[in-house]
């Protein structure tokens, strides 16, 4: 269901995910989903591991860095995700999710 004012779309709700992209014209690249309801894509990022530290013995500050751990997989850094929603007029874009007795073929 959509509301067309003034030649902008205002989401209210859409049946899939696929349609809300596509009628919202949203970036392609990113890998929408919906979580309880509601439109997302994860945003992932890398920061420094917590629980690498330097294997340097000597006990003085050094500029390589961390060695890695199990934590990160020997990388030195790890990756984080956190749900990035779209947002349309101040309210979440919505999905609607199907009643299990429907039937859709």
């Amino acid at each position: 269901m959509l509301k067309i004012i003034n030649k902008e779309i205002e989401a209210i709700t859409f049946n899939s995910v696929k349609e809300a992209v596509k009628t919202l014209r949203l970036d392609r690249r990113h890998k929408w989903a919906d979580l309880n309801g509601e439109l997302y894509y994860p945003h992932t990022y890398s920061y420094p591991c917590s629980g690498c530290s330097c294997d340097c013995s000597d006990g003085h500050g050094c500029s390589h860095g961390n060695s890695g751990c199990h934590e990160c997989g020997y990388k030195g850094r790890s990756r984080r995700s956190i749900p990035i929603f779209e947002i349309r007029n101040g309210e979440p874009v919505k999905i609607l999710k199907p009643s299990e007795g429907e039937n859709h073929e």
